[in-house]
C-alpha cells in the first residue's frame, strides 16, 4: 500500500475483480489459516477480515502522504502538537 496509496480505494469487496496474480496470496493465506485449525468458512471469513483490515488501513495513505506534503509534517510531529488536548478529550485513568 504505501508503493501504491491509490490502491486500496481501487479495491471492492463488493465487486471484486478477478485477479489471477493475487489467488497465490490469497491461497496462501487461506492456508495458513486452515494449518492454524479454523473450518473453511471460519477460514474464509477470518481472511475477509484481515483483507478488510489492511485495506482501511490502506485507505489512510494517501490522504497522510498528501496532509503530509501540504503541511510539511509527519503525523508523529501533528500529534505531538495536540498531545495536550487528546490527553484533556480521554476518560480519566480507570474510568469506563
Amino acid at each position: 500500500m504505501l508503493a501504491h496509496p491509490w490502491l486500496a480505494a481501487a479495491m471492492s469487496m463488493t465487486r471484486p475483480a478477478v485477479l489471477p496474480g493475487a489467488m497465490p496470496m490469497s491461497e496462501h493465506l487461506l492456508a495458513a489459516l486452515r494449518a492454524a485449525g479454523l473450518e473453511p468458512r471460519e477460514a474464509f471469513t477470518e481472511y475477509l477480515c484481515l483483507l478488510n483490515l489492511v485495506r482501511g488501513l490502506g485507505a489512510t495513505i494517501e490522504p497522510e502522504l498528501a496532509d503530509r506534503a501540504a503541511t510539511g509534517i509527519t503525523e508523529d510531529e501533528w500529534i505531538d502538537t495536540r498531545l495536550d488536548e487528546l490527553r484533556a478529550a480521554a476518560p480519566p485513568t480507570g474510568s469506563r
